[in-house]
């Protein structure tokens, strides 16, 4: 039986993507989708709401209305995915226990992972947040190194002591792909290996102070 989700985005485009992407997933099943607005219709109505398993939220850029939807959903596996990340609402999804946290640029192999972990009923005592989420809350306070999301990627993997054969597999990459990748995050950080780039980036994310 497919786990069931629903998906609440405001730009239809998008919104048709991303439910396309999630049923391409042969565990899951979007059971609906819609905009914020009819969140409220949507909780009220949905008949065989107690199996839903998971909701995917791209928040409104009005704080006030993102806040009610957080405290409608906030019985559910809840997964924010967003471009307009501030900390005033990352902190409101860590109030209400919103399980995951990641920006609209994350790639269908991440979607896939978080959401299966996500449903895997299972108890975060920290909210996920994938590393660009982390890198974008630092600005303003850190030295400005701009990786790309697909060096991103490859940073996160190796964070996971992952080497670069696993990487490319898990990528779908080739190794070669991989390693250019890595040279160029040395190169931004002006590090000799990725050693340096993991202990540089873990200073960054050390002083968040969200």
């Amino acid at each position: 039986m497919s786990i069931r989700v629903a998906v609440i985005e405001d730009d239809e485009i998008f919104r048709e993507g991303l439910v396309s992407c999630i049923n391409s997933f042969p565990e899951f099943e979007v059971v609906d989708n819609f905009s914020s607005s009819n969140i409220t219709n949507f909780f009220t109505n949905f008949k065989n709401i107690s199996k839903l398993k998971l909701v995917i939220i791209c928040p409104p850029s009005d704080f006030d209305r993102f806040e009610k939807m957080l405290d409608l959903i906030s019985p559910f596996y809840v997964l924010i995915l967003t471009n307009t990340l501030t900390k005033r609402s990352l902190l409101k999804a860590m109030e209400i226990g919103v399980a995951a946290f990641y920006t609209k640029k994350i790639s269908k192999s991440e979607l896939h992972k978080i959401i299966l972990e996500l449903s895997g009923n299972k108890t975060f005592t920290d909210i996920k947040m994938n590393i660009g989420v982390k890198y974008d809350l630092s600005k303003g306070t850190l030295d400005d190194v701009s990786f790309t999301n697909q060096e991103f990627e490859v940073l996160e993997l190796v964070c996971e002591q992952k080497n670069s054969i696993q990487i490319a597999d898990f990528l779908d990459v080739s190794i070669r792909t991989v390693e250019s990748r890595k040279r160029s995050m040395m190169r931004k950080t002006n590090s000799k290996n990725m050693i340096g780039v993991v202990v540089i980036y873990i200073n960054y994310l050390n002083q968040i102070n969200l």
